[in-house]
């Protein structure tokens, strides 16, 4: 499956670069296990923290219009060095904040045209995109927002009262399923 992704605020299709397969950032829990002697098995020691999540993506490029490859690579290499936001064309709602970790020589890039590098998600959870929503409350009905991320979302909430009534009993409980 060819797609494309937005990695720091600029689309991959800009440098002619896309993601050749799938793979879903999934994190690993931390997990510690000690063997005792004379005992089978051993004692797991799950504390239920995750692990960064460092997952290896395949691309392909080709060059495009208005550019010569030396430069491309330069230019893939400065965008894609620095820690940002990934957002994966297959799954446009989701964000993971990371870091490409390592990259490829530059004669597999002028070579091939094809390239892998490794993406560590640190925290290793995909985040909701930002949403903005409005209500207009006129009575007592409370308001529910859910967020779907893959762990607890960190939320902002503004609250603009725009007419004459003073907001009195203000309620903001937070309710997360954990994984």
């Amino acid at each position: 499956m060819r797609g494309g992704f937005i990695y720091r605020g600029t689309h991959s299709s800009a440098y002619g670069v896309y993601r050749n397969g799938s793979g879903v950032l999934a994190p690993q829990a931390n997990r510690s296990t000690i063997r005792v002697p004379g005992r089978h098995g051993a004692v797991d020691q799950s504390d239920g923290t995750w692990a960064p999540r460092a997952e290896s993506l395949s691309f392909l490029w080709r060059v495009p219009p208005g550019y010569n490859r030396k430069q491309l690579v330069r230019d893939v290499a400065g965008w894609l060095c620095y820690p940002g936001e990934l957002v994966f064309d297959s799954e446009p709602t989701l964000r993971y904040r990371g870091v490409f970790i390592d990259s490829p020589p530059l004669e597999e890039h002028l070579t091939f045209g094809a390239f892998s590098m490794t993406f560590e998600a640190n925290p290793p959870f995909a985040y909701e995109a930002p949403e903005d929503m409005s209500f207009m409350v006129t009575d007592q009905t409370p308001i529910v927002l859910s967020v779907r991320g893959t762990v607890e979302t960190p939320v902002r909430i503004t609250i603009i009262n725009t007419g004459a009534t003073t907001i009195r009993n203000l309620t903001i409980e937070r309710f997360a399923t954990k994984i």
